[in-house]
């Protein structure tokens, strides 16, 4: 978990106000256990599954669509006019999170031997901090488990920091390997809709070509019958870039993230 702030973003008020519902982030980042993988292996291990799924071009099209509607959207946002706007972080306080053994052994499924972790690993959450596009490399590399909570103050650059990891992602993404996403939660409500069937409710309708019918073997076998949307969530072709946690009401937050921990399966990365 980490605290975005602008350039001028001053602690205080606006963080303790969170403290409400960083009590629940202890589920979302712990909660999901799963041997770790190397992002190249991740990414290798998605790109065989689209290929013998036939999903490739199906994730290679929503990777371009994605990022044309997100530079034009950077563009309109005027997010790098006159020069690019640094948007700093810092990790969270330790009493918001677990301690960082328990992240890694969670993660790893062993303890925290500093010796056998990946090298890129942080060494605990203090060095987490950076700046603009180093956020890629915290997400793919630094982070055990590559789970993400960005919290900060209104206009402190949470949605721009989105925006950056999303088209970093995208730039270095390779043929049939997973597709970042963004997805405002301002239109879910955790106590009415599961989040998989609004995630896959989302990828149908901000990119139609999706609710369509998946290939048969994406779909579960002949006579099975699933949205391209849906297809694509199952096999964990979606990285979903959760937007506006801090726009639903301080009841429905709490539901929420309670909701994301239980409802996405182990392994899947996720901001």
């Amino acid at each position: 978990m980490i605290f975005a702030r602008s350039a001028h973003w001053r602690g205080g008020a606006g963080a303790e106000h969170l403290l409400g519902i960083a009590s629940t982030v202890v589920g979302l980042v712990v909660g999901v256990a799963s041997l770790w993988m190397s992002w190249l292996g991740y990414r290798a291990d998605r790109r065989e599954h689209a290929d013998s799924l036939g999903l490739t071009a199906m994730t290679d099209e929503l990777a371009l669509t994605v990022r044309t509607q997100w530079q034009a959207e950077a563009r309109a946002r005027r997010l790098d006019e006159p020069y690019a706007l640094p948007v700093p972080w810092r990790p969270a306080r330790a009493n918001l999170v677990e301690p960082w053994d328990i992240l890694v052994r969670t993660s790893t499924g062993a303890p925290a031997d500093r010796a056998a972790l990946p090298p890129a690993w942080a060494g605990g959450p203090e060095y987490l901090d950076g700046s603009d596009a180093e956020i890629v490399e915290v997400f793919t590399a630094r982070v055990p488990g590559r789970r993400l909570l960005i919290l900060g103050e209104p206009g402190a650059g949470k949605t721009m920091l989105l925006v950056r990891l999303l088209l970093g992602l995208l730039q270095s993404r390779e043929a049939g390997s997973p597709v970042p996403v963004i997805f405002p939660l301002a239109s879910w409500d955790p106590d009415r809709r599961e989040l998989d069937t609004w995630l896959a409710e989302r990828l149908a309708t901000d990119y139609p070509g999706l609710a369509a019918p998946a290939p048969a073997p994406a779909a579960g076998g002949p006579g099975q019958v699933t949205s391209r949307a849906r297809a694509l969530l199952d096999q964990r072709l979606i990285i979903p870039l959760l937007d506006g946690l801090d726009e639903l009401p301080p009841r429905i937050r709490t539901v929420a993230l309670d909701a994301v921990n239980h409802a996405l399966p182990p392994g899947t990365p996720l901001v």
